[in-house]
């Protein structure tokens, strides 16, 4: 029960900073999303936290000797779509469907407040307005950011409404993040995580403002909101925590992303434990999302740096472990970042000066082939033959110690028909000419099993050739 002397608390200060429409339609979504109570509940928690008198402000300028309790108004929106999984059980359909409904309220909310208090602060035009709108914009950016990038991507608690448009309104993440850039001086979301304009001259918001705004001396966050938004999901990061604040990796994923190098090497060190909990995870999600992001940072890191201490050998060692996944979505993910991850552990195979010794890249490719040798899942054949060709181009001319193997599975894809699309063989009939290309000295002694291979393919085609779908 919330004490009668803060109960409605929370109303009393958003008709501080709403007009009468606005806050007629603010509370009446926060009603029909079960949100005003919970809402109210927290910022009133937070008030006797902090042992503040409730007062009832004469007038509306009044609000701006209160700074941090407008800043408790935004996190305690956030901190109510921040559902916590009790018992570590997931959430059931009803609840997934009640989430997403909080969420897209949530950020309809915040875009109101956020427009009306910036609205009050240029009609009031003094220091103290604008002290105080550096102060709220500098500590309500963390837990924006992390609501927006939880929301950015397709997951199971967020829905096209609080991907893209929240509630029916023209109120989107994008726009949300943009607010949040323009009013911190950058011109990108990677500019406003790194804090350097140097390296984002040009960003997504660039024409609100001049190039000179993002200098160092005009940004709220002039090392970058990256490590503030990392501390902020910190709690929710452990290996007791995690599963049971679905929102937290991703939102690290998502950040994580959208810096460049040589910013990611800043933040290795602490990125390394959650990543290796999620590629370790049982779920598919969390793998995938894990491999993406390993593989962008290998990408986006010094070689030489990313060896230090061991740490790319560790990302290999709990990547190739998943080799043997049936999953065709793992697979999609897995070989791009095994090829990422090989090119820093060991030397490129194509150079000669190195000895073009047996190394790890022919082991993988081994197991790659008697995967695909054996495999009868279409969607497998698929992916493993859309990735092929890519082991192939590092390996280079040293793809000959596995030709006649190589071949073989190349022959035995090129007759299996995968109806309708035949995606399998477009992608295998790429991965022949690859290979005839870094191969080429031994293809004058195998040109005759090619073209007998071809030759059986464009029959087969012909005679299937009413039943296939048109490829552009």
């Amino acid at each position: 029960m919330v004490d009668e002397t803060t109960s409605g608390e929370f109303c009393k200060i958003l008709r501080m900073f709403l007009c009468d429409g606005q806050f007629s339609e603010v509370k009446a979504l926060l009603e029909k999303g079960e949100l005003l109570a919970l809402v109210d509940e927290k910022y009133s928690a937070w008030l006797k936290s902090q042992n503040s008198i409730v007062q009832s402000f004469e007038n509306s300028q009044e609000i701006l000797h209160h700074k941090e309790k407008t800043v408790a108004i935004f996190e305690a929106l956030v901190q109510c779509c921040q559902t916590i999984i009790s018992g570590g059980e997931g959430w059931g359909k009803e609840e997934i469907i009640h989430h997403k409904e909080q969420v897209s309220v949530a950020l309809t909310a915040c875009k109101y407040l956020l427009s009306s208090l910036y609205k009050r602060v240029q009609e009031r035009d003094t220091a103290t307005a604008h002290s105080y709108w550096k102060f709220v914009i500098k500590k309500v950016a963390c837990c924006l950011v992390f609501l927006c990038a939880s929301n950015s991507e397709e997951h199971s608690w967020t829905s096209p409404e609080s991907r893209l448009l929240a509630c029916g309104t023209e109120i989107s993440v994008l726009e949300i993040l943009s607010f949040i850039c323009i009013h911190c001086h950058c011109s990108s979301i990677a500019e406003l995580l790194t804090g350097d304009s140097k390296i984002y001259p040009c960003g997504d918001f660039t024409d609100q403002f001049t190039l000179e705004d993002t200098s160092a001396q005009w940004q709220v966050f002039p090392s970058g909101l990256f490590s503030h938004v990392f501390d902020y999901l910190r709690p929710n990061l452990l290996k007791e925590t995690w599963k049971k604040s679905p929102m937290a990796c991703p939102a690290l994923v998502w950040c994580t992303m959208q810096l460049k190098y040589p910013y990611v090497s800043d933040h290795f060190g602490k990125l390394m434990s959650p990543l290796l909990l999620l590629i370790d995870d049982y779920e598919v999600k969390n793998k995938v999302m894990g491999l993406r992001c390993v593989r962008h940072i290998v990408e986006n890191m010094n070689s030489a740096e990313l060896g230090w201490f061991g740490r790319a050998d560790v990302f290999y060692e709990a990547v190739q472990r998943h080799l043997y996944t049936s999953e065709p979505s793992v697979v999609t993910a897995l070989y791009p970042c095994l090829i990422s991850i090989l090119k820093v552990v060991e030397f490129s195979p194509t150079k000669p000066k190195f000895g073009r010794k047996t190394n790890k890249c022919d082991s993988i490719f081994q197991t790659v082939l008697t995967s695909m040798e054996f495999e009868s899942k279409i969607a497998i054949r698929r992916v493993c033959s859309r990735h092929l060709k890519h082991f192939i181009q590092h390996m280079g001319i040293t793809t000959l110690r596995h030709f006649k193997r190589l071949l073989r599975v190349i022959f035995s894809y090129l007759e299996v028909s995968d109806y309708p699309n035949e995606e399998a063989r477009l992608e295998i009939l790429d991965t022949l000419h690859t290979t005839m290309v870094y191969a080429w000295p031994r293809i004058p002694h195998h040109s005759s099993s090619i073209l007998k291979s071809l030759l059986k393919l464009q029959v087969d085609v012909k005679d299937s050739a009413p039943h296939l779908t048109a490829q552009g």
